[in-house]
């Protein structure tokens, strides 16, 4: 019986055994794969929590003022670089990774983890593309904000009028080649002259004497009321005329947005942030920049005279038609042409005359449009007979003060909405390179930001990390960070 008792006994420490020697590896196993999970998972919080970390540290006043989030790798000093946002953002993954500050109960590090290693793989600047990544994150901010809907009226606007700058008439140089005819009439002697008798010359009356005097003064002088800005800049200095620090372009998994709601989204952002002739900002560098987006030139007046004569063309263009639709101007222009070459007795200049009185007389009344556009008020797109401001009279005896300011049309486009048109028919890439000089300029207004880039700010990066665990485990891990 004992004996029995002793096999029972020992069959059972064997079974024990053989028990033991297969949980052991399978308790070791799980164990493992357990760390092993929870080294992926602590891998990704940290970095997970190291990206937003980033993230948040967006430049304030860039999203203040032009609702534009990137992080702007300056940190605050004169020059960024992307090895800054490098060190940053593996600092917080290595405090992410720290146990060093965990509950006093239970204090072993069963993950042992350290980052051995990072490297940017991927950046995406502000200036990256001709600033289509600036473009892509103003087009976020508009569609969140307003939705398609908000650009429903200027399309419209552009539908119906965006042909009228390819349709422009220059005016001025129709002037001029009609003044020159008229300055190179010349009257012979009469064949039936005696000899010995002395003949003078009739005087030519020229109907645009007036006028020509006008012009001496320039444009902005005759169609400007309030003081024309004198400001200027060094355009060397901004991102569309300097060297720029190339990122990646824009990320490969952003939507492409070159439709036309999203010219007009950009091109109605561009209205929003920037300020115009007839809505100045005091503290800017440059008043007028709207008009330095269109014309890129370095000085608020020179910037101004080109959307002026910007805009005589495409008055030129409307007021030509509506001359040329109108018989009782063209009337009136052949029966004052027709007296001036009856004064001379040389009825074949009657052509010439009609050609500069018929100039002049278009001349001035586009000055006068103009002058209604640059003081906010509305001209008809092209105008009917009934609408034509001046009469031939008053048109070719104006004074040298040039044109007055009446109260203007009930209808018809404001200086505003022409501009619209002219950004329309601007290149994307273009706006979007000026745009951002325009940025820069304001941002360097402010002492914190006074050597700002844009092509320091990061909208969207690539990072890739090497971890180690002292349980020996190596890991490589990319983590993609961006503003959307």
């Amino acid at each position: 019986m004992k004996n029995r008792n002793r096999r029972k006994k020992a069959a059972f420490s064997i079974y024990l055994a053989l028990m033991l020697s297969v949980m052991i590896p399978l308790i070791w196993t799980m164990i493992e794969a357990a760390r092993a999970n929870a080294v992926r998972m602590r891998i990704e919080c940290a970095m997970d929590l190291a990206s937003d970390s980033v993230l948040a540290e967006y430049n304030r006043k860039l999203l203040d003022d032009y609702s534009l989030l990137m992080i702007d790798t300056a940190y605050g000093s004169s020059s960024g670089s992307a090895d800054k946002l490098l060190y940053r953002i593996t600092e917080y993954v290595n405090k992410n990774l720290d146990t060093s500050a965990g509950s006093e109960l239970f204090t072993a590090d069963l993950c042992g983890l350290g980052l051995s290693s990072a490297e940017i793989k991927e950046l995406s600047r502000g200036s990256d593309s001709s600033s289509s990544v600036l473009r892509h994150l103003a087009l976020s901010y508009m569609y969140e904000k307003y939705g398609v809907s908000y650009v429903s009226d200027t399309a419209d606007l552009i539908s119906n009028n965006g042909s009228i700058e390819a349709d422009g008439r220059d005016v001025n140089e129709d002037l001029d080649d009609s003044q020159s005819r008229v300055d190179s009439i010349s009257i012979d002697p009469p064949e039936d002259l005696e000899e010995g008798e002395e003949w003078t010359e009739p005087e030519k009356d020229d109907p645009a004497e007036n006028i020509k005097k006008l012009r001496n003064k320039g444009i902005l002088t005759l169609v400007c009321k309030k003081e024309i800005s004198a400001r200027s800049v060094n355009l060397s200095s901004y991102a569309s005329k300097r060297s720029l620090v190339k990122g990646n372009g824009i990320p490969s998994d952003w939507e492409i947005r070159n439709g036309i709601t999203d010219r007009l989204m950009f091109l109605e952002y561009i209205m929003e942030k920037t300020s115009n002739y007839t809505e100045e900002t005091a503290s800017s560098p440059l008043f007028y920049e709207t008009e330095y987006i269109l014309c890129g030139k370095d000085n608020d007046t020179d910037n101004l005279r080109s959307i002026a004569d910007r805009l005589m063309l495409i008055r030129g263009a409307a007021n030509t038609a509506t001359y040329l639709s109108s018989t009782s101007l063209q009337q009136q222009t052949k029966a004052v042409a027709a007296a001036l070459s009856f004064v001379i007795a040389f009825p074949e200049f009657q052509p010439v005359f009609e050609a500069v009185i018929s100039a002049a007389w278009i001349y001035m009344e586009c000055l006068y449009d103009l002058k209604l556009l640059f003081d906010g008020k509305k001209v008809p797109i092209v105008k009917s007979e009934a609408e034509w401001h001046y009469s031939l009279d008053t048109a070719l005896g104006i004074s040298s003060a040039g044109p007055e300011t009446g109260e203007g049309y009930a209808e018809g486009l404001t200086y505003e909405d022409l501009l619209r048109i002219m950004l329309f028919t601007c290149d994307e890439n273009t706006k979007a390179m000026r745009m951002s000089d325009i940025i820069e300029m304001n941002m360097r207004t402010a002492d914190t930001y006074s050597s700002f880039r844009i092509d320091d700010c990061i909208a969207a990066a690539n990072i890739q990390y090497i971890f180690k665990s002292s349980y020996g485990y190596t890991l490589l891990a990319e983590k993609r960070f961006r503003y959307m």
